[in-house]
């Protein structure tokens, strides 16, 4: 069964790249304001004050870095949407594929154990998982309806796990960039990122504990949407937060 990742710079920077410098911003200002409100509550769920603190800092050392680094930001942002397109079509592949195989789990222990093991989490699970998941699709082919795609998911695997891969390298991370410095800036989008991440999920758990409103504009991404869902192109409509129904993700 997966686990909650261990972070590092090079997957907060992996994190980072994927969202506009100027819109993690916005939602770190959104998120430090509702947590300020609601600190007491805040605090049973593990984010107190001392953790709105350090959210603060890295809220200010963000935005400095945000003011020096403006022309590079909007490059940042054109020069990825190769990478997310790929990584999106690896979502979408291992949610397709999870779907078609979740109704054979429902008699068959096996398929639901390996479900489970395979499941992605962080976008680096994406290349293991596919494979994971081909494997098993392909080993249960026979009890899956002729009319579903089976083979063009089968088709699709192998190439999509290579170019995640590509992705996944040092190199990659840094290719098209127009400074190398700009990876600074991407850590620091990862880092506030994941935090608001986590802040959104414990209003979700207090809302469903009865201890707060459900409140539309809180406890999701209002100005940019997830890795999975959202669209790089200008205009379009930020989705809901987590990169699948989010069980253990935006954590």
């Amino acid at each position: 069964m997966k686990t909650l990742s261990v972070y590092d710079a090079i997957l907060y920077r992996m994190i980072g790249a994927r969202h506009p410098s100027d819109k993690i911003q916005l939602e770190a200002t959104a998120a430090h304001a509702r947590w300020s409100e609601i600190i007491d509550l805040m605090t049973d769920f593990g984010l107190g004050p001392d953790e709105l603190a350090e959210f603060f800092t890295l809220i200010e050392k963000h935005r400095a870095a945000l003011a020096k680094r403006s022309n590079k930001i909007v490059a940042k942002g054109m020069s990825i949407e190769d990478r997310n397109n790929t990584i999106n079509e690896g979502w979408a592949w291992t949610a397709k594929t999870i779907i078609t195989l979740s109704r054979l789990s429902r008699s068959d222990a096996e398929t639901a154990r390996r479900i489970n093991e395979a499941r992605p989490i962080e976008d680096t699970d994406l290349p293991s998982s596919i494979e994971d998941l081909a494997a098993l699709m392909t080993a249960k082919a026979a009890l899956i309806s002729p009319k579903i795609p089976v083979r063009k998911r089968l088709d699709e695997a192998a190439d999509l796990v290579s170019r995640l891969h590509t992705v996944f390298t040092d190199a990659e991370l840094a290719k098209g960039k127009p400074l190398e410095d700009t990876a600074e800036l991407d850590e620091l989008d990862g880092r506030l990122y994941v935090i608001i991440r986590d802040f959104n999920e414990a209003g979700r758990a207090a809302i469903r504990a009865g201890l707060l409103p459900d409140v539309a504009p809180y406890f999701r991404f209002n100005y940019i949407g997830s890795g999975y869902f959202r669209k790089k192109a200008a205009g379009d409509a930020p989705a809901a937060d987590g990169p699948t129904p989010e069980p253990t993700h935006e954590a």
